[in-house]
C-alpha cells in the first residue's frame, strides 16, 4: 500500500510533526505581534534568539516553564503549550515503539514479507483527502485494497504508524482488525476516527502488521494507506499549517 497504483502516493512534504507544527504556529505568532525577525521576539519573549529559531525549524523546544512564559506574552491561548503537550505525547509514543520493537525482535521475523504477499490500493469510500470538519468530531474512514497477490490475508490487523492521537492529530486505535480476505478479492478497511482539537490539517498513516505488531511489509508501500483531514479555524484570525 504505497504508490497511486498500489495504496497511494506519500505525503512526507505535507506532513508537519509535532516539533515542525509548533515551530510553525510560533513564528506565525510571533509576526502577527509585530516581531518580524527572530531576534526582535527574543527580546519580546526574554530568551536568546538561538532559542527561537531552533524552535522555530523544529530542532529543539524549550522547557515547559519556557513555553507558558511564550504562549503568555504572544497571547496565544493555550495553542503553544497544546501543540508543546502534541510533542511529548509524540515523544512518549516513540518511547513505546522501542519497547514494541524490542518485544517483536525476540520472534522470528525473517518471514516478511511474504513470498507472493502483494496489495493495490482501489479507493477512497469514505472521507476523501482534505475533508473539513468540526474539532472532535467521530467518523468512519473506509479504504478499498485489493488483495494482489497469491498469499491469503488471514488474522491481519491495519496499524496506526505513529502516535494514535494529540490536540493536533487526528485520534485512531493502534489497532483495527482487517477481514480475511483470498487472493485477488477486495477489502474494505475500516478504523473508527475522531477528528484532532486544534484547526488546520492532520495526517494518520496506517499499514498491514500481524498480532504481535510486525509489518507485513516493512519496507514496502511507503507510509500504507493515508488519512488527511482539516479541522476548521475556529479563530479566523490566527493563521493555520
Amino acid at each position: 500500500m504505497g504508490s497511486r497504483h498500489s495504496g497511494r502516493p506519500e505525503k512526507s512534504n505535507s506532513h508537519l510533526t509535532p516539533r515542525e507544527r509548533f515551530g510553525y504556529q510560533l513564528r506565525v505568532l510571533r509576526k502577527s505581534k509585530g516581531c518580524r525577525t527572530q531576534a526582535e521576539a527574543a527580546t519580546r519573549l526574554g530568551c536568546s534568539q538561538t532559542t527561537i529559531s531552533h524552535a522555530e525549524r523544529g530542532l529543539t523546544v524549550p522547557s515547559e516553564r519556557v513555553v507558558i512564559g511564550w504562549d503568555h506574552n504572544l497571547d496565544a491561548g493555550g495553542l503553544l503549550l497544546a501543540l508543546y503537550e502534541d510533542i511529548l505525547a509524540d515523544d512518549r509514543e516513540k518511547r513505546g515503539r522501542t519497547i514494541e520493537e524490542r518485544v517483536a525482535s525476540s520472534v522470528d521475523a525473517s518471514d516478511y514479507p511474504l513470498d507472493g504477499d502483494a496489495s493495490e490500493w482501489v479507493s477512497d469510500v469514505t472521507i476523501p483527502d482534505g475533508t473539513v470538519m468540526a474539532p472532535m468530531h467521530p467518523f468512519i474512514k473506509i479504504w478499498r485494497v485489493r488483495n494482489s497477490g497469491s498469499v491469503p490475508w488471514v488474522g491481519r490487523y491495519l496499524r496506526r504508524q505513529g502516535s494514535t492521537g494529540a490536540v493536533g492529530q487526528i485520534h485512531s486505535p493502534r489497532s483495527t482488525p482487517v477481514p480475511d480476505t483470498a487472493p485477488g478479492e477486495t477489502v474494505d478497511l475500516r478504523v473508527e476516527c475522531r477528528a484532532h482539537v486544534l484547526a488546520g490539517s492532520s495526517i494518520a498513516y496506517f499499514k498491514f502488521a500481524d498480532a504481535d505488531g510486525r509489518l507485513f511489509f516493512p519496507d514496502r508501500y511507503g507510509a500504507g494507506v493515508i488519512l488527511e483531514i482539516r479541522v476548521e479555524d475556529p479563530n479566523p484570525d490566527l493563521e493555520g499549517p
